[in-house]
């Protein structure tokens, strides 16, 4: 027999031992001798000898149309054994031939992709990556295969079941596989064609968006693994070895690793967590980063400034804060590096992270402070919160990115204005709320509408795709916003009143930003009541601090505009107004009942008529609102029903409101309008389910109170009125509840009603 053929006793042996009793099939003969064959040729690989039932095994699991957990497992381990024995004796001949030929790498990453991501009952994920490992000794191999093949394993071990759900001997697989997968990269690292040093930052670049996961599970198996890469930078990286000039002088913080800054800034976030786990793990691979930009350190020699690195690196590791291990990394990182370790931080800031919102926030401030070292690629940050802004809503997380907006803005305007002018020149709902924040403070606003006409005539700029468009309102608000007066400015008014009509609430915030300080100058004012329509029109659906700036703008257009023309205004916004008298800000709801106590004094005689039927409907919302806790609306309150009484001549109304006596002032409503008594009623159902509790007891007296004079005394009447009232006999609030008792109690026997001439709003007063 020639040396290299294999022997024919040990095929048959096997063959014997794995074939089914009895006859053989037609079929079975033919899977023999294909196998004699497949092991024939074989025969010639250097390592075979020594490995003969190692390749069997191999070749058996690709011809075989049947793979069982037995056959599978058998399959890797003989992977894992070639490769071992090649690599210790030298018998490398042939070998990476034969991996290639039999796609034995693709081969376990389809097991790995078969394996169920909803538990771990078998050694099969195990034993894949150790042979993984070993096939990475083999050249080419696994060549432009590895990232495929790390993000198989990652999802295949990373989706499992949390930890907790693991018991006995599923959760000794689970960490005999997460060690299996930290030997796999380790020989990927070891292995590698090109430099350790660069692979390893090809595994960390793929391990980030897993440990950027929403799940704290996942996240926390890919920091583990990132800790322990970490480990090695920090212990066995040589710069000699791994230096691509293949000396030293491009190491210490001169070394061009790309995702360090990504890296520290995710580990700074997995920091932040409430998971303890996680926290430390984080924290370790921290520590192991530093030491690693310790030790390659080039601004001194090594003996020199051993014992001050010691001390920086320990400094702040029994329990640093977020910003002190921002501000010790701080120092050795790029300006590239910092920049993404901030870009990791405003993404923490989103509603769907479970990072610690207040710790990112107070890395953010620590940039702010030392804008120099972290704030230097301003458009790279500008595109950044572009694609941020929107996804965060949390009120302090998005007040410290309006911060941040505004704070770079005063800094480089010119920066922010072109470089979002270029992300999204057609101003988009995420670039009109940053333009909302920098418009938040009338200095910087001034200087954004400055660098924006700029920026708008600069010819380069020009040729940008829809950047000057008949629709670009930044363009027209910036031609609002000028000092001087010109047909430019009508223009301007006139595409706004398009604008207005936008269905984006953020753009009507944005109009309003701009026209509320040029409703200050009274030759603009004079021209914005054209605007009014489309102001009030989005009104009822606006966020609060809209409704604020459109209220200050409407008050400062009717103090600068002549008497008449205030008197239509008025006119036309007391009954939109009305509504926001009962908005769920309190601010909103002084503010438009000041609005409105100041329309009803500009009235003119032509426009009273009209204006009476508005002021009558504002009376009981103003009642209402006497008994408001919040003082200042209570007070605005009182000011506006005096003002309303002496509108429509009710001197004993003008008088009750001028002294306070809220019950005397419910009797005299019902007293002398006893044609609105209906729709006093209509109106006083919405305060039943006010959040106040003085207002939920105020609307169930005036019910109870109003339902005795209405023209209707009918059963039927009563039963609705006593059927509107019931449910508040559930109320949270014990005195709102007896309060709707007594009153049902009182209007279903009438006869039983307390009665006296002297107090005859008797009911209103009934002891709670």
């Amino acid at each position: 027999m020639k040396e290299g053929r294999p022997a024919r006793r040990p095929v048959l042996a096997w063959v014997e031992a794995t074939a089914p009793q009895g006859n053989e099939s037609p079929d079975e003969h033919q899977d023999e001798r294909t196998m004699e064959l497949l092991m024939n040729e074989a025969g010639k690989l250097a390592v075979y000898k020594r490995e003969a039932e190692s390749v069997y095994f191999v070749l058996l699991f690709v011809s075989s149309t049947q793979q069982d957990e037995d056959l599978k497992m058998k399959f890797l381990r003989s992977i894992s054994n070639l490769c071992r024995t090649a690599k210790d004796k030298g018998l490398w001949s042939g070998l990476s031939a034969f991996c290639n030929k039999y796609e034995l790498a693709e081969r376990i990453k389809v097991l790995l992709e078969e394996e169920p991501s909803e538990h771990l009952r078998t050694d099969v994920r195990q034993e894949a990556m150790l042979a993984l490992g070993d096939l990475s000794y083999v050249k080419s191999v696994l060549d432009g295969k590895k990232n495929s093949i790390m993000y198989v394993c990652f999802n295949s071990v990373f989706l499992l079941p949390s930890q907790e759900d693991m018991k006995g001997p599923n959760l000794t697989r689970y960490f005999k596989t997460l060690d299996a997968m930290d030997h796999m990269l380790k020989l990927f690292i070891k292995n590698s064609p090109i430099t350790g040093f660069w692979e390893l930052q090809n595994i960390l670049q793929i391990l980030l968006p897993f440990a950027n996961s929403h799940s704290e599970a996942i996240c926390e198996r890919a920091v583990g693994r990132i800790t322990k890469l970490a480990s090695w930078l920090a212990t066995s990286f040589s710069p000699e070895i791994h230096s691509t000039s293949g000396g030293a002088e491009n190491t210490g913080t001169e070394c061009n690793m790309p995702v360090l800054g990504q890296l520290v800034g995710r580990l700074l976030l997995c920091h932040t967590c409430k998971n303890w786990q996680l926290r430390w793990e984080a924290l370790d691979a921290l520590h192991y980063l530093f030491r690693f930009i310790q030790k390659n350190r080039s601004t001194a020699p090594e003996d020199t400034q051993e014992p001050q690195e010691e001390a920086e690196a320990i400094s702040w590791l029994p329990s640093p804060t977020t910003t002190d291990v921002a501000l010790n990394f701080g120092q050795h990182l790029r300006p590239s590096q910092r920049t993404d370790v901030i870009l990791m931080v405003i993404e923490a800031l989103r509603d769907s992270s479970f990072y610690d919102k207040q710790e990112a926030s107070s890395v953010l401030d620590m940039a702010i402070q030392d804008p120099a070292s972290w704030l230097t690629d301003v458009p790279k940050i500008v595109r950044c919160i572009h694609g941020s802004v929107e996804c965060i809503s949390t009120a302090p997380a998005r007040q410290r990115l309006d911060i941040l907006i505004l704070w770079l803005t005063n800094q480089w305007p010119m920066k922010v204005v072109r470089s979002l002018l270029k992300i999204s020149p057609s101003s988009d709902s995420a670039a009109l709320a940053m333009w909302e924040a920098m418009f938040s403070h009338n200095q910087t606003m001034e200087k954004v509408l400055r660098e924006t006409l700029d920026v708008l005539q600069d010819q380069q700029l020009r040729r940008l795709p829809g950047l000057i468009t008949d629709d670009n309102c930044i363009r027209h608000l910036a031609l609002l916003a000028r000092a001087d007066v010109g047909q430019e400015d009508l223009d301007a008014v006139y595409h706004l009143q398009r604008l207005l009509k936008h269905p984006s609430q953020a753009m009507h915030s944005l109009v309003l930003h701009v026209l509320l300080p040029v409703s200050e100058r009274p030759a603009m004012a004079r021209r914005i009541p054209v605007l009014l329509p489309g102001i009030m029109e989005g009104l009822q659906a606006a966020k609060a601090d809209t409704k604020l700036k459109a209220l200050l703008l409407i008050g400062n257009v009717m103090g600068h505009v002549k008497r008449k023309q205030a008197s239509s205004i008025a006119l036309q916004v007391a009954g939109e107004i009305l509504p926001l008298f009962n908005d769920e800000c309190s601010q909103v709801q002084e503010l438009s009942i000041c609005l409105y106590n100041k329309v009803m004094q500009l009235v003119l005689r032509c426009h009273r008529r009209q204006m009476k039927k508005i002021v009558r409907r504002g009376l009981l919302p103003l009642f209402f609102h006497l008994s408001d806790q919040t003082q200042s609306v209570a007070k605005a309150s009182v000011e506006a029903l005096v003002t309303a009484a002496d509108f429509l001549k009710r001197e004993e109304l003008k008088r009750l409101a001028q002294t306070e006596q809220t019950w005397r002032i419910a009797e005299c409503l019902l007293v002398q309008d006893k044609r609105m008594v209906e729709e006093y009623l209509q109106q006083s159902l919405p305060y039943l389910q006010h959040t106040q509790v003085t207002l939920r007891e105020a609307a169930v007296r005036f019910i109870g109170r109003a339902a005795q004079h209405c023209k209707d005394q009918s059963a039927k009447k009563i039963h609705e009125i006593c059927s509107v009232l019931q449910p508040l006999q559930n109320d949270e609030e014990t005195t709102v509840a007896s309060l709707a008792t007594q009153t049902i109690f009182i209007l279903r026997h009438p006869r039983m009603q307390p009665t006296s001439r002297r107090c005859p709003w008797a009911l209103c007063c009934w002891p709670s």
